[in-house]
């Protein structure tokens, strides 16, 4: 699919399974329910799991990660997600990033 349509899917599921980045992220500020399916490659995991696990962490969401199958939320909590502070999360990360790119590029 395209970008567009992308969007449009997880915009519009009532659950979204996932095991890539964008379609964590963009759950996440749309306020889809979700859960992340671990990469795997010949019985190892990919390192490319580790931004994934890294912004679970950042939203506080750590058991919405999946691996070896193992899941310990029951069906409502999957369904049912608190997204009331990915906003506040949000705004605090865009705050940093400036003050990190004004202090790299001596704006300040």
């Amino acid at each position: 699919s395209g970008v567009e349509e992308f969007i449009y899917l997880i915009k519009n599921a009532q659950l979204v399974v996932t095991d890539s980045f964008h379609g964590t992220i963009f759950s996440i500020l749309m306020n889809i329910p979700f859960i992340v399916l671990s990469r795997k490659e010949n019985n190892k995991l990919l390192d490319m799991n580790s931004r994934i696990e890294t912004l679970l962490e950042l939203f506080g969401y750590q058991d919405r990660y999946i691996v070896n199958g193992k899941c310990n939320l029951s069906e409502d909590e999957i369904l049912h997600m608190d997204f009331s502070d990915v906003k506040a999360i949000q705004e605090r990360e865009i705050e940093r990033s400036t003050a990190y790119m004004k202090k790299a590029l001596n704006l300040e």
